[in-house]
């Protein structure tokens, strides 16, 4: 037999992890996955291409973030989260700590179409690499 694929034959998108309320800078939930050498950082540096990092795309404020691609305006609500390394409380789901509201759900999977579709975090070539 020969040598096992690295990664599954069908393309693939890993998505990072993300965070909530209770998840801000400083806590061991934000060190462990979102900080220095953290769950999102290790997948990156694992699947490269093919790592979509969710956090970054909801907390970027930028024209290219999850609050332009939603088409919302930003608060000082969502300024603070997002300095204290929270997602944007306009993002997520009333009276929910992780959850997005619709839409944070459709600016992630908008996104995710886009990368798909332009195939810039989905090829996987042979999985010799």
């Amino acid at each position: 037999m020969g040598k096992a694929a690295k990664y599954p034959s069908d393309p693939f998108l890993i998505l990072g992890i993300t965070n909530g309320e209770s998840g801000a800078i400083g806590t061991p939930y934000y060190t462990e996955a979102l900080g220095p050498g953290g769950i999102n950082e290790q997948l990156a540096a694992k699947y490269r291409a093919k790592f979509f990092n969710v956090q970054t795309f909801l907390t970027d404020l930028t024209a290219t973030g999850a609050m332009a691609a939603a088409n919302l305006p930003i608060t000082d609500a969502d300024r603070q989260c997002v300095a204290e390394g929270r997602v944007p409380v306009s993002l997520r789901a009333a009276q929910a700590d992780v959850h997005l509201n619709l839409s944070g759900q459709t600016a992630v999977a908008q996104q995710t179409y886009r990368r798909s579709a332009d195939r810039s975090g989905y090829d996987v070539g042979d999985g010799s690499g």
